[in-house]
């Protein structure tokens, strides 16, 4: 009795191991960047911008060039690998605070997505005169 308990036991602690080695595996495959930085690089390079807001979030103020896909559709995957379909360049992700992109990350890494980038802290984050509003 107690060498099946040790065993059920073991069984247990490598599952955990070993899954929560994948989704390191995957965060790692996140790269974070500073608002200030990305601010920076758009003004000076043409780059994929991948905004996870609500449509409603999006018209009210999105950074200019963005392409706008709601991290809470259910079919957010398929509309990201319509609009960008070569999954090896980079996509710069950001929603209003942070989260939602990095779910949204994470979504597109697992999808076969090599280069992802998550703008740490969101649009509340980043300067006004990289921001616009649909009129």
């Amino acid at each position: 009795m107690k060498f099946l308990s040790i065993k059920s036991l073991l069984v247990a602690l490598i599952f955990t191991l070993v899954t929560g080695s994948c989704a390191s595996q995957q965060k790692d495959s996140i790269q974070q960047m500073q608002p200030a930085e990305f601010a920076q690089l758009i003004q000076t390079e043409d780059v994929r911008i991948l905004d996870v807001r609500t449509p409603a979030e999006f018209k009210s103020g999105h950074v200019r060039g963005a392409v706008p896909v709601n991290v809470q559709d259910d079919a957010f995957l398929e509309h990201v690998q319509s609009i960008y379909s070569d999954k090896s360049k980079p996509v710069y992700v950001y929603c209003k605070s942070g989260r939602r992109s990095m779910m949204a990350a994470e979504q597109m890494v697992k999808a076969g997505y090599t280069h992802v980038i998550n703008v740490l802290g969101g649009i509340d984050a980043l300067p006004a005169n990289i921001q616009t509003k649909e009129e």
